[in-house]
């Protein structure tokens, strides 16, 4: 996983997701919701990330269980997931580091970044909070239809799907977006190589 400006902007729209939550210093709420689905394991939702290269997002909230036979959990035990989507393409005036897909041909080269992540729903008491990558991998989902993001929203969409509906841990999330891919792409599908292991975050603090 290349941890560059794409991985850097979703950490930080999460920290402030859960700042937002929390009451803590983050005025304007960093997400507009779009679509709320209530599955048998929790509640999946659509939101819009006010990020410059987003182009969909869900957040699942599984539905928590209870602790030691009792009818609570703790706050801190509680985790959401993030599926996000991001495109790869150079923004116009932007002059942070940029994103640097690997190399190779025009065609074969990435477009967008499909990341699962795993975070805390809610801060702990001293302003920290846990978060992983559960998987992060470039793909192209370009077609010679000349469309940047429909089939890349298209792939998304089935793996929040799974999210949702499937033992997360389990998911095998590469064989998942290739599956898709080679569906929604047809004959402009090319086979991505498997990324390697993503490396799990440290706690984060403001």
């Amino acid at each position: 996983m290349q941890f560059d400006r794409v991985g850097i902007d979703i950490l930080d729209w999460i920290r402030r997701v859960l700042f937002w939550r929390s009451h803590r210093q983050v005025k304007q709420k960093p997400y507009e919701i779009l679509k709320i689905e209530r599955l048998w394991r929790g509640i999946l939702k659509l939101v819009k990330r006010d990020t410059p290269r987003a182009v969909r997002t869900w957040i699942f909230t599984p539905f928590p269980i209870p602790e030691n036979g009792l009818n609570t959990v703790s706050r801190q035990n509680i985790k959401d997931y993030h599926i996000c989507l991001g495109h790869l393409l150079p923004l116009v005036g932007d002059n942070r580091a940029p994103v640097t897909p690997p190399s190779g041909s025009m065609r074969h080269r990435p477009t967008h970044r499909v990341m699962v992540l795993e975070a805390s729903r809610y801060l702990t008491s001293d302003g920290s909070y846990a978060s992983s990558t559960l998987f992060s991998c470039d793909y192209s989902f370009a077609r010679r239809d000349g469309s940047r993001d429909r089939w890349a929203i298209a792939v998304v969409d089935e793996l929040a799907k799974i999210v949702g509906n499937g033992g997360i841990q389990d998911v095998d999330w590469h064989m998942e977006i290739e599956l898709s891919r080679k569906r929604f792409l047809d004959v402009d599908y090319y086979p991505c190589e498997r990324p390697e292991p993503a490396v799990a975050q440290q706690p984060a603090q403001q």
